[in-house]
């Protein structure tokens, strides 16, 4: 284009594919979704498997291709009616011949009979399929052994490919032969147009593929690679020798190919060709076996996901002490949150990372100190799934505040009192982050997968009391998962927690700590102390509120409370900046253990917007010119943010 041209700035662009056209995320789909975008190879792949995409080419049938005999139908359903689930389960049907165009054709339909051919050299044509009408022949035994002869075969093809031509885009033609004697299929002809796999955005239609179905052949995740791969590169936690599971025999294989992994299994063998000749194959890990795997505790399988009870654990906890302990736990976890936030706002981190130019302890400090905030952060999720898990136990909420952090039960606290348990037994205490309060939260966090040790082996002893009374917990498939990431994370954050102390051991506690004011707070300082205890509180009402109305109505608020947490952490890093921290102050009167009704919510929020209203006003009037700029930016979103917050209590069902 030349340089004088006019039009030259008013050069638009034309997108060609939906991809690009997308001016959003679309929420919930990972990159390879798009498959414009993604980096997409057969073997051994990076995001897709474009011949698990082709499993698909004609609607309401799945083919899978990674077999030896054949491409073979694993599922049919809408719009095919000719053939059904059960048919296919009892006398599976392969792909015998198909009609249609090809890429190397001249624009005219051609015939492709598989006889002979693997699964994968069935995919290669059906690849190389363009857009259009396709028609299939579909028979009871691998390849195209059909009574037909090839004319036969393609003279029924191209008239069911006619015919449908003719009916239209959204024509389907069927022809389904039976046996007389039996009514069992003898061949199956369909004819439709090959399926569009994306939808309007340019997505893979989700109706299409199952979770895992794309990646399922590929070296990651494990199905396809879980086998071992052609450099056996064995995947790190695949178990390869085992005990059996009642603990009789040793060295027993553990991808051995079986039907019925409980019956006495054969010892293994020391050859090579032999021993693979016993195990699953690729194609047994792709089309389901590995479903069939137990899991592996303490090299020993379990079919049944049930292990022996730990010893120590003579008697699991009740429905109640389930309760009394998730309760307690709630507690817990809200100290540590703040016992977390107070070290966080003790460093000389700022609240934003620093420049690029940053010396090296600079940023050495803000990454100890964002990793501890992260840890906060994390502890706040297991305070909600904790009150989530009494939510399906059908108990109150538990937004109070630990004292003692690993206190040993009482008679009135509903915990049981005969377990054999080391307790912690730790008062609650806000510190800076010195080296003992690092080794405090390295031994607060320490790992247990021993059911009564400390404080991480309370959630233990919970997981083994639900999983081993399924008829008291009939809830149980819905808190496993919940408890069990609470312990998973845990074990993440003593090693995030050694981390820190790691980092942080080359410098003096002088080189990273603030140094705390001794002094009175000022005026200025106090309306900051206020406001954020003011934030705190919300935090805590909010959350309470959460667990008493409906589920939908819940997420949208615990959504909009990580706003308010935002503006605490603005106030807390303005105020640790002058030398004073923040004292996590509790209420006059906390929040209770019950369900609140609307109407006490919704008043709940209006006398905790004023407040928060009144501290930033006081703290405009008097404050430094950091703290205006601070305080006149948050009325408008905390105005904004509890008209939001009444607007979701109110369209949410009203309960007791």
């Amino acid at each position: 284009m030349p340089a004088n041209n006019s039009e030259a700035n008013a050069l638009k662009i034309f997108p060609r594919n939906l991809t690009a056209r997308a001016d959003h995320i679309v929420r919930g789909n990972p990159t390879n979704s798009r498959p414009e975008s993604g980096v997409q190879n057969c073997f051994p792949g990076l995001e897709l498997d474009l011949r698990n995409i082709e499993q698909v080419f004609l609607r309401g049938l799945v083919f899978e291709y990674h077999r030896e005999d054949g491409a073979i139908l694993s599922r049919v359903g809408s719009p095919i009616r000719s053939v059904t689930s059960e048919e296919i389960t009892n006398r599976p049907l392969y792909l015998w011949a198909m009609y249609g165009r090809n890429k190397t054709d001249d624009d005219e339909p051609s015939l492709w009979g598989f006889r002979s051919q693997n699964g994968l050299d069935v995919w290669a044509k059906i690849h190389d399929l363009l857009p259009g009408r396709v028609a299939v022949l579909l028979g009871p035994a691998p390849g195209f052994s059909s009574p037909l002869d090839s004319g036969s075969a393609e003279t029924l093809l191209r008239a069911a490919y006619d015919n449908g031509v003719l009916g239209g885009s959204d024509a389907i033609v069927e022809l389904a032969v039976r046996e007389e004697s039996t009514s069992l299929i003898q061949y199956v002809v369909i004819s439709q147009n090959r399926s569009d796999y994306l939808d309007q955005q340019g997505v893979l239609a989700p109706d299409l593929f199952p979770p895992g179905e794309l990646t399922k052949s590929l070296c990651a995740p494990w199905v396809y690679d879980f086998r071992d791969c052609v450099c056996f590169y064995w995947a790190s936690n695949k178990p390869d020798i085992v005990d059996s599971e009642n603990g009789k025999q040793s060295f027993v294989n553990f991808l051995r190919k079986v039907s019925d992994r409980t019956e006495s299994p054969p010892q293994d063998v020391t050859q090579y060709r032999g021993r693979r000749n016993l195990e699953l194959s690729y194609e047994n890990m792709v089309n389901g076996w590995w479903e069939k795997l137990p899991v592996v505790l303490n090299d020993r399988e379990s079919t049944s996901f049930s292990v022996a009870p730990t010893p120590s654990l003579t008697e699991y906890l009740t429905r109640d002490q389930v309760i009394a302990e998730l309760t307690y736990l709630a507690t817990v976890e809200h100290a540590l949150i703040v016992e977390y936030l107070y070290a966080v706002y003790s460093t000389l981190a700022s609240r934003l990372p620093p420049a690029a130019d940053a010396d090296e302890n600079t940023r050495t400090i803000f990454a100890a100190t964002n990793e501890v905030f992260r840890v906060a952060v994390d502890e706040m999720r297991h305070f909600r799934w904790a009150n989530e898990v009494l939510k399906i136990l059908g108990a109150p909420p538990s937004v109070d505040r630990a004292s003692t952090i690993g206190q040993p039960p009482t008679p009135e606290s509903g915990r049981k009192l005969n377990l054999t348990r080391k307790y912690i037994s730790r008062p609650f205490a806000l510190k800076p982050l010195t080296r003992e309060t690092q080794d405090w939260f390295i031994e607060v966090e320490a790992p247990s997968q021993v059911a009564n040790q400390d404080l991480d082996g309370m959630y233990v002893a919970i997981l083994e009391s639900v999983n081993f009374q399924p008829d008291l917990f009939p809830e149980r498939d819905r808190i496993l998962p919940v408890i069990k990431l609470i312990i998973d994370e845990g074990h993440g954050h003593f090693n995030r927690f050694s981390s820190v102390k790691r980092s942080l051991s080359n410098l003096s506690e002088s080189d990273y700590l603030r140094e705390l004011s001794t002094n009175p707070p000022t005026p200025q300082q106090e309306k900051l102390l206020d406001l954020c205890d003011a934030y705190y509180h919300s935090i805590e009402e909010v959350i309470q509120i959460t667990f008493s109305i409906g589920d939908r109505s819940g997420g949208l608020l615990l959504k909009a409370a990580v706003r308010t947490m935002e503006s605490m952490h603005e106030a807390s890093y303005l105020l640790a900046s002058q030398g004073v921290l923040p004292m996590f102050r509790r209420p006059p009167t906390p929040p209770t253990s019950t369900h609140f009704s609307r109407q006490h919510s919704l008043s709940m929020l209006k006398a905790r917007s004023a407040t928060i209203q009144d501290s930033l006003q006081s703290l405009e009037a008097i404050g430094s010119e950091d703290e205006k700029q601070m305080a006149n930016s948050q009325m408008a979103r905390t105005a904004a943010l509890y008209q939001q917050l009444q607007d979701i209590v109110n369209s949410s069902d009203d309960r007791p």
